[in-house]
C-alpha cells in the first residue's frame, strides 16, 4: 500500500500491526481469518468436500 502511495507506512490497513503484504491482507490478517474459516466450512458442507484452509485455496481457488 505504501508503494502505491495509498499509505505512509507499510502496515496492514486492517490490523495496523503487521506488514501489509498481499498474502497478509488477504489471508493471514486476524481480521479476515474468521471469514476464511466460515467460507471453507460452508463450501465443505455444501459440496461434501474434504478441504483444508490454505492461501492457494482461499486467495486463488486452487484445489489440492
Amino acid at each position: 500500500m505504501a508503494r502505491l502511495k495509498l499509505r505512509n507506512d507499510d502496515l496492514c490497513w486492517r490490523c495496523n500491526t503487521d506488514i501489509g503484504t498481499m498474502v497478509h491482507m488477504l489471508y493471514e490478517c486476524d481480521k479476515v481469518k474468521e471469514l476464511w474459516e466460515k467460507t471453507v466450512h460452508f463450501v465443505k458442507n455444501i459440496f461434501s468436500l474434504t478441504l483444508h484452509k490454505n492461501p492457494g485455496l482461499c486467495m486463488l481457488g486452487i484445489l489440492p
